[in-house]
């Protein structure tokens, strides 16, 4: 029972992160916070997870930029998985979603994807966390084709943790479906054929074969 319990507070944290991020307006943070827009800002509260939900969201995008929106969905992933399949949320798991984030958020640095500053995303698409790991290390030091490799490559490794699946296993898969797609095909040409050849061979408006 902890297993459903677990899975369905996963669900309902991902939900709650999902909609703080999508409904954040830096018009809610409080004239403390160094996000707030005015001295009078926070007054009135836009986000529909309320002041808490303004103040992880703004935060959220401010460290992460637009990769931030990888967390619940991961952690959407993870409470499917406890519900489904019982399955246990490894320490190598979390870790996959943290190398996603950073590396996602460093590679849309790398890119000059969403980079625009604005109230919702001070430091761009990227995050702080793009900006210094992508932008001012990486693509300094391995230039914009090589960095994307490397981060290309380490986002895919954290993807593999996050899944559980074997870079190995998840190529077999892949190939299996393709030759099962690739015999449901064939087996529907031939049955499409043998009905054209029996639709040949009658008479029309019977069902009576032609004689030969």
């Amino acid at each position: 029972p902890w297993n459903d319990v677990f899975g369905i507070f996963l669900l309902m944290v991902a939900a709650m992160l999902l909609l703080a991020l999508v409904s954040y307006d830096p018009r809610d943070m409080p004239s403390w916070s160094f996000l707030a827009l005015s001295e009078s800002s926070g007054d009135q509260t836009h986000n529909f997870v309320g002041r808490v939900g303004a103040l992880a969201a703004g935060h959220m995008l401010w460290l992460m930029g637009s990769a931030a929106y990888l967390l619940p969905f991961s952690m959407t992933w993870f409470g499917v998985c406890k519900l489904h399949s019982k399955i246990r949320i490894t320490r190598a798991a979390w870790l996959g979603v943290a190398v996603m984030i950073i590396s996602g958020a460093a590679l849309l640095q790398v890119q000059n994807l969403l980079s625009e500053r604005d109230h919702f995303t001070p430091l761009g698409g990227a995050g702080g966390l793009g900006y210094v790991i992508g932008g001012t290390l990486l693509k300094n030091l391995l230039g914009k084709a090589g960095a994307t490799l490397v981060l290309g490559t380490v986002y895919m490794a954290g993807l593999f943790l996050v899944t559980g699946q074997h870079p190995l296993t998840v190529i077999h898969n892949i190939r299996m479906e393709l030759t099962r797609w690739k015999m449901e095909r064939e087996a529907q040409r031939l049955a499409e054929e043998k009905l054209a050849e029996e639709a040949a061979n009658t008479i029309p408006g019977t069902l009576t074969p032609v004689p030969t």
